[in-house]
């Protein structure tokens, strides 16, 4: 079975300039790239800086550079981010160095003055000014009666999330049709390790381990016993709040738990039950079965998805999402003809 998809069109960035842009609803962590990148567009935007100055495109051409890529694969469905203003901050060399963390290669970019460091950039090289096309996806997954779908994250990956944000709407438009199970990527030891969260529960001592460190890991039980013990409905409604509101909060631990607490109460959540789960035998043992999954399939970033077993590995929009749900129906219902969102937040990046 076929579908439409957006086309991602993905940019090798050589070359910096400081870009500031008025943002309209961006998520936290969107805002924190577009600093990363207003650091990092001055050496790597387009061509090599040379060693006796710097080579750069009119700044017209990286203004309308950046704001297509912003506009085209980072914004929330239906906002904007406009233009501001942008100045050059300097040459500077940037290097890529790969780290290795929890079985993961990782790259991180430092500035050759040993300055500054970035955890994430986009490729832009290749943007296209002209609204991208889209094409037939090639992905059908194998049918069922009531298609699976499972969602592997950490609760504070950037592009986990935006694969969160843009699933929603497959959620919405399909509802009970489905079964969706979002699971995250962890590792758990009764040894002690570095960079993890300490869980003493009636059975024994447990270290949680996701890649963001210890307020990922809290997070993450906290949503898995959401999941487990409220509405389908009431937990997306939950982790989407939680991406837009308490992304800035992820080092700290104490600060996390006021944002979630204030978001689970407005939907109706018993924060203090979810957060006795969490910290318990229970919310370790959903934790388990997903690191135990994770495994056996071979995950090894977030987000993948998994369509009645079957990995998808293509776009990201709303759109894209459901037609590969879709295509997982021995019958489809007639909510699949519907056209969802083929823009917004769609990178195709992994953490």
């Amino acid at each position: 079975m076929s579908k439409r998809r957006k086309k991602s069109e993905t940019k090798q960035t050589k070359k910096l300039k400081n870009i500031s842009v008025k943002i309209n609803d961006l998520r936290i962590w969107q805002v924190l790239t577009f600093v990363f990148l207003a650091l990092f567009a001055w050496s790597y935007f387009f061509h090599e800086v040379s060693t006796t100055g710097c080579t750069t495109k009119s700044t017209s051409v990286l203004q309308n550079k950046a704001m297509n890529f912003i506009n085209s694969q980072l914004v929330a469905p239906g906002t904007s981010a406009s233009f501001k203003s942008i100045s050059e901050i300097g040459c500077v060399k940037v290097y890529n160095i790969t780290t290795e963390y929890m079985g993961r290669e990782i790259p991180v970019y430092v500035t050759g003055n040993g300055n500054i460091m970035f955890l994430s950039a986009f490729d832009i090289s290749k943007v296209s000014e002209e609204k991208t096309e889209t094409k037939s996806s090639s992905f059908d997954a194998p049918d069922a009666e009531i298609p699976q779908a499972d969602l592997y994250v950490m609760s504070f990956c950037p592009f986990g999330n935006q694969a969160e944000n843009n699933f929603k709407p497959v959620v919405d438009l399909l509802k009970d049709k489905i079964n969706v199970t979002v699971r995250y990527i962890v590792s758990i030891s009764q040894t002690q390790q570095p960079n993890a969260l300490e869980v003493k529960t009636e059975d024994g001592t447990y270290y949680v381990r996701s890649l963001h460190g210890p307020g990922e890991a809290w997070e993450d039980l906290l949503e898995a016993c959401i999941q487990k013990y409220y509405p389908t409905e009431t937990f997306w409604d939950f982790i989407i709040q939680i991406n837009d509101q308490c992304t800035q909060y992820y080092s700290n631990l104490e600060q996390l738990q006021n944002c979630s607490k204030t978001i689970a109460e407005n939907l109706g959540i018993n924060f203090n039950q979810m957060k006795t789960c969490a910290e318990s035998s229970d919310g370790i043992s959903i934790l388990r079965e997903d690191e135990k999954l994770t495994q056996q399939n071979g995950v090894t970033g977030s987000p993948t998805l998994f369509i009645n077993g079957l990995v998808y590995r293509e776009a990201r929009t709303p759109e894209a999402y459901k037609n590969a749900v879709c295509s997982g129906f021995i019958e489809q219902p007639e909510e699949c003809s519907e056209t969802l969102s083929n823009g917004g937040s769609a990178s195709n990046g992994n953490c």
